[in-house]
């Protein structure tokens, strides 16, 4: 049940992502910004209905000592969201054919090297777009997320799931698939790995940051009770 529960969420969340994306790609030729906030759209819908999403699932990896566990919740939130985005790509596959295409073609006879390093990217503003929203709440923690997120799609970084969403609104046939499957599973896999890898990374140095910065308040606090005994213990004598 716990299984079905995690797959079922995370499903939505890729759903989520796909509407947003259909959006993007419905307005990008009339306003870059204008379609990027309303993707953003998607990413608030994941964290106001609680939805998994597998970059912020791996942002929080090394959480409370349960690494295979989590691992485990990772491979199915990413399956999840994988078929989430497949399905909506499908369903708008009339309408965004043209556009989704000229985006897989760039992306498919790209360098890897750049998209790996855009992923990396996008995965730190997944990361800080979702982490904001939680920490902050809010009107703020919208502001963050709506802004981070809208960034991915400004600055063209590689997101797994709106490539996923690309595959199935821009390709009609199997044979499309089969000529192309190779070098599409190939940018899928890179931006995966490089969403989640920067998702990672920038949570480790933050958590570094964060444990640093309790340590040396905690240091300070003792500090100064220890002063504050020693001063009233000179003036009782």
């Amino acid at each position: 049940m716990k299984f079905l529960r995690n797959l079922v969420s995370a499903v939505l969340g890729g759903i989520s992502i796909g509407i947003g994306s259909a959006a993007f790609y419905t307005l990008k030729e009339e306003s870059l910004l204008i379609a990027s906030f309303m993707f953003s759209l998607g990413f608030l819908a994941v964290v106001i209905l609680n939805l998994n999403l597998f970059t912020d699932k791996a942002g929080y990896i090394f959480e409370k000592n349960r690494v295979q566990s989590n691992i485990k919740k990772l491979v199915i939130t990413l399956l999840g969201n994988i078929i989430g985005a497949l399905l909506t790509g499908f369903c708008f596959t009339s309408t965004l054919y043209d556009s989704a295409t000229i985006y897989l073609k760039n992306d498919i006879y790209g360098s890897y090297l750049d998209i790996f390093i855009s992923s990396l990217l996008c995965g730190v503003l997944i990361f800080i777009a979702i982490h904001g929203f939680r920490k902050v709440g809010g009107f703020a923690g919208c502001a963050i997320l709506i802004t981070a997120s809208t960034m991915i799609m400004m600055c063209d970084f590689e997101y797994s799931l709106f490539n996923v969403f690309t595959v199935s609104a821009g390709i009609q046939n199997v044979s499309s698939y089969a000529a192309l499957s190779l070098p599409i599973v190939a940018v899928i896999f890179l931006s995966a790995i490089g969403n989640a890898l920067g998702a990672i990374i920038f949570a480790s140095l933050y958590r570094f940051k964060e444990n640093t910065d309790d340590s040396h308040r905690r240091h300070h606090h003792n500090h100064h009770h220890s002063n504050n005994t020693e001063n009233k213990e000179e003036a009782g004598n």
